[in-house]
């Protein structure tokens, strides 16, 4: 998963946004990096595509649903259209749901045919002292064993 977390100094928003991400984050047991990155001039804010300060953004999207990108991208504060009116933070919810999506993504990477997962062994007696007790499997290959071990 990829964060980024946009802002600039002079900002009052940015440390509450800060703090709910990380909140988010935490409840769901992610300690996921989160790249900060700070927009102190007009070159940065096009560079990034700046809409504002704070902008969360996860695997790339914004997590403000529908938003479009910045044509002033010059470092100031973003006000967000929330169901409680004109905010300085994104919506916790929206928030949660990017977050959320982005785990669902890798839960699904990980499935995918040629994609390797790491699996515990089911008895630990079954298995051979010189094997771990952690197995990869392919997934597009796992299936029953047949008598002589071999995947069918």
């Amino acid at each position: 998963m990829q964060i980024e977390f946009l802002w600039f100094e002079d900002c009052p928003n940015h440390l509450a946004a800060r703090a709910m991400l990380r909140e988010v984050l935490a409840e769901r047991g992610r300690d996921a990096r989160v790249d900060d990155i700070e927009v102190p001039d007009a070159a940065t804010g096009e560079r990034v595509r700046f809409p504002g300060s704070p902008t969360i953004r996860v695997n790339g999207q914004d997590v403000e649903p529908g938003v479009t990108d910045c044509v002033d991208c010059t470092p100031r504060c973003r006000l967000y259209h929330t169901d409680l009116g004109l905010r300085g933070v994104p919506m916790r919810a929206w928030v949660e749901t990017a977050v959320d999506l982005a785990i669902a993504d890798e839960r699904s990477a990980q499935l995918r045919p040629g994609s390797q997962l790491l699996v515990r062994s089911a008895s630990i007696a079954r298995c051979p002292p010189r094997h771990s007790r952690w197995q990869t499997l392919n997934p597009a290959t796992a299936g029953p064993a047949t008598r002589d071990g071999r995947r069918r």
